[in-house]
């Protein structure tokens, strides 16, 4: 794909010059033309999945609709003459306890993770459970984003590298293990309540559902990584890798001191995941700062060629490193400028455009400007509740100063793409 860009455009790096438009979410094709680009395997696989995805569904639903004692306080709850007998009142305890029991359902599955992880010798760094998120150190914050409100993830890193593998399964597996616990154990001890039997079934479904091998926008599935690392896959190494790497960074290792052997094995696949992009932006650091910014160039533009397949707030962040690697690296103010204008002007993007702003100063040769935008970029980060991210963002733009007024060009603050890309291989899961 890159060398079919290359050629018609004359550039090493189409997209990241502005010569090729960033893709974003791909137009779906018509059910036929899917059918005919699917071999038998991909089908039968498809239905295999689908169909282990209705069964437990299926099941739970037949439950409701069976126990005669839930299905009265279905009755009392959700009345069917909507006319005459729901009310305001009815209507908002009825979504409340929908949203209570995904709510349960999500922090069981989360809490399931984390636990598996601290048994595997994994650290904490962050979970997250609808908005709300909890930081290392016990600090907490407000997450938004398209899948805020119904979903749940736990960030953690591995302390040593020896036997990932079967402890990184543990971390993976902890989460359906929880779920389906869960509502074993109110099967088992019986609590006569609507929202414990919903909470019973579908915990039990959700966590079967999330050992089926699937992938999203918002990462694989538990299913689809165990299934990886037990084939030893190279998907499944690469996210190994990332985990380790990812740790070294959090740790405060240098970006050009970073394992040679993990780097290439984070960008050994390139596919339509957030694992490529998240990988091939630790290598972009890691060029960057052993001064190779024609590499780095190249990495960048691998992110860039995938961004259709993460979430809009990372597709920003890499919008922002583009501007500044044009404005720093190849002093390129007009490409910086095309870059700044496509960052959404959404107020939690505030700091990424700060520094694409700063950059396109810099290029102007309005040092002092720079050095005011990157204060105001200062102030927006020690907001941050992650003091693992606070940290290396406060880092990356002290430098940047540092180079600016000792008059040198210095390493760009890539690093504050950090936040919404280097959480990205851990485990996610939602309700939308």
């Amino acid at each position: 794909m890159s060398e079919c860009n290359s050629e018609v455009s004359g550039s090493l790096t189409p997209i990241l010059d502005r010569e090729t438009p960033i893709p974003f979410l791909e137009q779906k094709q018509s059910t036929s033309a899917q059918l005919e680009q699917m071999s038998g395997r991909r089908i039968f696989k498809g239905l295999a999945i689908g169909a282990s995805i209705a069964i437990p569904a299926t099941l739970a639903f037949s439950y409701l609709i069976s126990d005669p004692w839930v299905s009265r306080q279905h009755q009392a709850m959700v009345p069917q003459d909507f006319e005459k007998d729901t009310t305001l009142v009815t209507l908002v305890l009825f979504a409340l306890r929908i949203f209570v029991v995904a709510y349960a359902i999500i922090a069981t599955h989360v809490i399931g993770h984390l636990i598996g992880g601290l048994f595997g010798g994994f650290r904490f760094r962050s979970l997250k459970i609808g908005p709300l998120q909890i930081h290392r150190g016990f600090g907490f914050s407000v997450h938004r984003g398209p899948v805020a409100w119904l979903s749940g993830t736990v960030w953690m890193t591995p302390v040593k590298s020896d036997h990932l593998t079967p402890r990184a399964l543990a971390l993976l597996f902890f989460g359906s293990l929880a779920n389906i616990l869960a509502g074993c154990t109110l099967f088992l001890f019986p609590v006569r309540n609507l929202a414990a039997s919903e909470f019973a079934v579908f915990s039990i479904a959700i966590g079967l559902i999330n050992l089926l091998p699937f992938p999203s926008l918002i990462g694989a599935s538990d299913g689809a990584r165990i299934w990886r690392l037990l084939r030893g896959e190279e998907k499944g190494e690469r996210w190994l890798a990332l985990l380790r790497l990812h740790a070294d960074l959090a740790d405060g290792v240098p970006a050009e001191s970073l394992s040679t052997e993990y780097l290439q094995k984070a960008i050994a696949v390139q596919d339509r995941s957030l694992d490529t992009v998240s990988g091939h932006v630790i290598a972009y650091l890691s060029a960057m700062s052993q001064q190779k910014p024609e590499e780095a160039g190249r990495f960048l533009e691998v992110c860039l060629m995938y961004a259709a397949s993460v979430m809009p707030d990372v597709r920003a962040d890499l919008m922002s490193t583009a501007a500044v690697h044009q404005a720093r690296v190849r002093k390129r103010a007009d490409l910086a400028e095309q870059w700044l204008a496509e960052i959404p002007g959404n107020s939690h993007l505030l700091r990424i455009r700060l520094q694409a702003e700063a950059a396109v100063l810099e290029a102007h040769d309005d040092i002092a400007g720079c050095i005011g935008k990157l204060e105001e970029c200062e102030k927006v980060a020690r907001l941050l509740a992650d003091m693992t991210d606070r940290e290396m963002i406060l880092r990356s733009l002290v430098r940047w100063r540092f180079d600016l007024q000792a008059g040198g060009e210095g390493t760009p603050g890539v690093e504050s793409t950090k936040p919404a890309l280097l959480e990205e291989p851990g485990l996610h899961k939602s309700f939308d």
